[in-house]
């Protein structure tokens, strides 16, 4: 055997990986230089098992041992919390960087005691042996075949430290090794203990390899806290105490392991930040005892005694029972206070922006970024590195503020309260609340009324007014069945009695005048139309919408006409019937299918609507004023101790109503439309007898005097009658032969396209619906006025012909005409009022419109 020696110096075979710990020494004895030469000895080899990841280690202990349990945490404010307790194989380093007392060590960095003992006996071949961590002896002693061939080592780092003894110190006998280790209290200063075994290990093989392999594992139990899961709890940790665990210990070195009947003393370790501890407001997995502060303790199966106490800023103490479990050898245990109910010390949020949402009757969705979260109280909004999300639903809404909800439905006032999740989050989603705008079609609703109104018993006579025959030249119906009307000139019979006044006007004078009414027979000089035996339906807005049936009589007085609206046909909507001798049309009345409400208003008071409207659209909210909805979202924690949020969608009034009126021609009773295929236009104006022969037709402006002067005042009325600088005034009241300064009571003439009961207004009835003054103003369509005309019609004031002018403005005729004067001038026109709307007001007397004009008619009742 080779006998030199053997001045190779082995290699350290020490890697920095998670978990290897070992405590470095202050007291480190002064070794020989590896550099120099030394005399013959033996050499050591050290490194550390964790030369591999925790991951990847074998668990070398029965599966209970990394085992996750649970802990719950008493005292103050601590329900809900716990403290998570796991196990890994190795030790977790926590740094790598050159060790000081209580820090967990990568490599092996201080002075160690090596043992050797011959098979079968304890040490004492090399006994508390002290060897640098460089594998060197202090004392070299060479191994000799002939007094062993084989041996077991056995080590033990560092060799000396507070509170570890070895005894005997020294031995030359075979003697097994008692060894005592009490950590230091204060975990700063604990030592963190190595040991190793290579056992039965030949001379052969030491030659060989030239070197002795100490695998130096892990003594003691790494213990470290953290944050976990869930925690929001916003406080410093200034102390952490490890209470009534033992604090005193024998380790077999030739077993490896610590003597179960070795224990005692049960101590308090303690690490004490003070003002500098951790805050637990930080992510999951922040040490709460990093660098220095890892508890380095006995394995052991915890006494009864033994509990974790954890202290914090203010006061406020925590502790958690962790009697009987286990602290295994060579493994770390963490403990991480954790969460389950998440209420306390923090704020718990649930946000919408906007807080309400404003909708128009258009508008059916409303949108909302919701955000459901929680974060420890006196966290800075703007800081979310530690929000959590929390769940939430939309409970659901009401309309009053009170506490009951309603969850939204296909037929509620809320549709869906829909999001892309409601997982919650600080980020927020965005709500699309999608609520019913409430509208009612009132065209829809009036048609149906219609439909369903009851018919009335036999053939009701329209023109008996509670028992009191008033005949008119407009009939409203409001019900299928079957009707008559009385074959009477307009108004002529009113009241019960023959209306003279109506035809034939006393004491009127002037060329201004009409002093006697036309009919298509000719005058009028009584009641009733005493010729005439055909009955037809000249026009209606729908096809089949009033049948005429015929007439009573065919000739003489009270006579009736015959007509039926068909329950099946029947909506709003007009028609004008005629009576004829012949091919010549007598007189014509204009059937009115409407609500019967159209007509319910008191004295004085307008109807609601112009004569003959019959609407486009008709529609309005639910509601009159702005209508709120209350939505109610709600974390759902099962604890109950979730945010809520109320959100609001306030949903504004509307309404549209649109529709087109029948036009009248100043002074004609005759309804008109503009629509130039049905309602065509007679060149240069019609006689009051031509005019009451064609009702449908428009009569265009008439040519008198065109040519001879300015002066000719009369050119600008449909009428051909009167003479060529007059016009008749007392069309529709009988003896206002003046025109707008008439304040004498009013005459509703035959020529009055009212129902009974209302006739055209004078300007100042219309003071009371300026501006909406009173409940229940009408609807005033703004169509317009239509000019009616053919080429050769004169192209003065107005241009063109077969036209409605200034639409989205609303005419109405007033029944007063007025002399207009422009400069040199001057001509008989009518006066109205006009309407965007909403507002009404009279033309001024400098811009009065043309008497061939079409203009709406909207009655006053009497």
């Amino acid at each position: 055997m080779n006998k030199t020696t053997k001045a190779t110096y082995a290699m350290l075979g020490i890697v920095a990986i998670a978990a290897s710990f070992v405590t470095a020494c202050s007291n480190i004895e002064t070794l020989p230089n590896p550099e120099e030469n030394i005399t013959e000895g033996i050499r050591f080899d050290v490194n550390d098992v964790q030369e591999t990841s925790e991951a990847s280690l074998p668990k070398t202990h029965a599966a209970s041992v990394y085992a996750t349990r649970t802990i719950d945490l008493q005292g103050e404010g601590s329900e809900g919390f716990y403290i998570d307790e796991s196990t890994i194989e190795g030790v977790n380093p926590m740094q790598i960087t050159p060790a000081t007392r209580g820090t967990i060590k990568t490599a092996v960095d201080a002075n160690f005691s090596v043992f050797a003992a011959k098979p079968g006996e304890q040490p004492a071949y090399l006994y508390n042996a002290q060897v640098g961590s460089n594998g060197v002896m202090a004392t070299p002693k060479e191994w000799k075949v002939r007094e062993a061939s084989a041996l077991s080592f056995y080590a033990i780092c560092p060799a000396t430290a507070t509170g570890l003894s070895i005894t005997p110190n020294t031995a030359t006998t075979p003697t097994k090794p008692v060894i005592t280790y009490s950590p230091a209290v204060n975990a700063k200063n604990q030592v963190d203990l190595l040991v190793a075994a290579n056992e039965n290990l030949t001379f052969n093989k030491y030659e060989a390899d030239n070197k002795i392999t100490l695998p130096f594992t892990h003594a003691t139990t790494a213990i470290i806290f953290q944050i976990g899961k869930d925690l929001s709890y916003n406080r410093k940790v200034e102390k952490i105490e490890l209470i009534g665990v033992y604090g005193k210990g024998k380790f077999n070195l030739t077993e490896q392991k610590w003597e179960a009947d070795g224990y005692s003393t049960p101590t308090t370790f303690t690490l004490d930040y003070g003002t500098t501890g951790t805050s637990t407001a930080n992510v999951e997995g922040t040490v709460l005892n990093p660098n220095d502060g890892t508890f380095l303790m006995l394995p052991q199966t915890l006494p009864s005694t033994a509990k974790i106490k954890i202290t914090f800023n203010g006061g406020k103490t925590w502790t958690a029972s962790i009697a009987g479990k286990e602290w295994v050898q060579g493994t770390t245990k963490t403990y991480k206070i954790s969460n389950t109910n998440d209420t306390e010390d923090r704020d718990f949020m649930l946000t919408a922006t906007p807080e309400s949402n404003t909708l128009n009757y258009t508008q059916t969705k409303a949108e909302f970024l919701i955000r459901s979260y929680r974060k420890p109280k006196g966290y800075p909004e703007a800081n979310t590195s530690r929000d959590k999300a929390e769940p939430w639903e939309v409970v659901g809404y009401n309309l009053d503020g009170g506490n009951t909800w309603v969850a939204p439905s296909a037929n509620g006032k809320v549709k869906t309260a829909t999001a892309p999740n409601f997982d919650g989050g600080s980020a927020g989603v965005k709500l699309t609340v999608t609520v019913d705008p409430d509208i009612i079609d009132l065209l829809a609703e009036r048609n149906k009324e219609l439909k369903e109104a009851q018919k009335p018993s036999g053939r009701r006579d329209l023109s008996d007014v509670n028992g009191v025959k008033r005949a008119a030249n407009c009939y409203i119906v409001s019900a299928p069945g079957e009707y008559q009307i009385p074959i009477i000139y307009g108004n002529a019979w009113d009241n019960g009695a023959q209306n003279q006044q109506a035809y034939k006007p006393s004491g009127v004078t002037g060329d201004n005048a009409l002093k006697i009414f036309q009919s298509g027979w000719g005058n009028i000089d009584q009641p009733y139309i005493t010729q005439g035996n055909t009955v037809e339906v000249i026009w209606e807005s729908k096809s089949g919408l009033v049948t005429a049936e015929g007439v009573t009589a065919n000739s003489g007085v009270n006579r009736y006409i015959n007509f039926k609206v068909d329950e099946n046909n029947i909506e709003e909507g007009n028609a004008i019937i005629a009576l004829k001798n012949g091919n010549t049309i007598y007189w014509s009345w204009h059937i009115w299918i409407t609500g019967k409400e159209v007509a319910n208003v008191s004295s004085g008071k307008f109807m609601l609507e112009p004569l003959g409207l019959k609407h486009e659209t008709w529609f309005k909210t639910a509601y009159d004023v702005n209508r709120t909805i209350h939505i109610k979202l709600r974390q759902t924690r099962a604890d109950g101790k979730g945010a809520t949020k109320i959100i609001k969608v306030i949903q504004t009034p509307g309404s549209k109503e649109t529709g087109t009126a029948m036009f009248y021609q100043f002074g004609r009773k005759d309804p008109l439309l503009g629509d130039k295929t049905k309602f065509v236009t007679k060149a240069n104006g019609y006689s009051l007898k031509e005019a009451a022969q064609n009702p449908i037709t428009w009569a265009g402006q008439c040519n008198k005097g065109i040519g001879a002067s300015t002066t000719t005042q009369g050119m600008y009325d449909w009428n051909t009658d009167h003479k060529n600088d007059n016009s008749y005034y007392n069309l529709w009241d009988a003896k206002n032969t003046i025109g707008n300064s008439y304040t004498d009571p009013f005459i509703k003439t035959v020529y009055d396209p009212s129902p009974a009961g209302f006739h055209v207004p004078r300007r100042a009835a219309f003071s009371i619906i300026q501006d909406g003054k009173y409940a229940g103003k009408p609807f005033l369509p703004t169509s317009g006025y239509y000019k009616p005309g053919v080429a050769a019609d004169p192209k003065s004031n107005v241009t063109g012909y077969d036209v409605y002018n200034n639409v989205g403005t609303g005419y109405i005729w007033t029944c007063e005409k007025l002399k207009w004067v422009y400069y040199t001038e001057s001509a008989h026109r009518g006066m109205a009022a006009f309407t965007n709307g909403n507002h009404v007001a009279l033309l001024p007397e400098s811009y009065p419109l043309d008497l061939h004009f079409g203009v709406n008619v909207i009655p006053v009742k009497e």
